[in-house]
């Protein structure tokens, strides 16, 4: 039993190491995502996201081409503060969906299949936070939004036990 209570509160709770990884996601993804449109405005408007590989690599996915995919990685890959909490995210999820088995536990998420199953820049686009949420939580990201979206990320992507 004490085991899930860690586990609830490091996936689920605002202050648990996977919901603040995906607050220390939001800044570097931010400054990059203006480099992004700075050099390459068309890629605003593209359908692309973002998976952690096996060995921790970041990598670009979805609707564009072998270039754009290319130069995509070299900027993600080249962002540490990136890549670290990404990879802390990846850590810290994988480490503490063993107890819990209701909410996240439901899913068959795996080192193997992680790639396949989330898509960060979903993530951070969809669990931001409006300007009173911010001022009331002090948080960039909006935990409950991010819970939803992970769960439906989930769904869709993972074999369910």
């Amino acid at each position: 039993m004490y085991e899930l209570g860690i586990a609830t509160g490091e996936l689920y709770m605002p202050g648990g190491s996977v919901p603040k990884s995906v607050e220390k996601m939001l800044s570097p993804y931010d400054a990059l995502l203006s480099d992004i449109n700075n050099q390459a405005p068309s890629m605003a408007y593209k359908n692309w996201g973002i998976s952690i590989n096996q060995s921790g690599t970041l990598e670009a996915t979805g609707s564009i081409t072998d270039l754009e995919k290319v130069y995509l990685e070299e900027k993600l890959n080249g962002s540490a503060e990136l890549v670290s909490a990404i990879k802390d995210f990846k850590s810290n999820y994988l480490k503490y969906i063993g107890p819990e088995s209701r909410g996240y536990g439901r899913y068959d998420v795996t080192n193997d299949n992680f790639a396949d199953v989330f898509n960060f820049r979903e993530m951070l686009e969809s669990s931001r936070s409006n300007d009173d949420f911010k001022r009331t939580w002090e948080y960039e990201t909006n935990w409950l939004k991010l819970t939803d979206n992970i769960l439906s990320q989930l769904k869709r992507s993972a074999a369910r036990y």
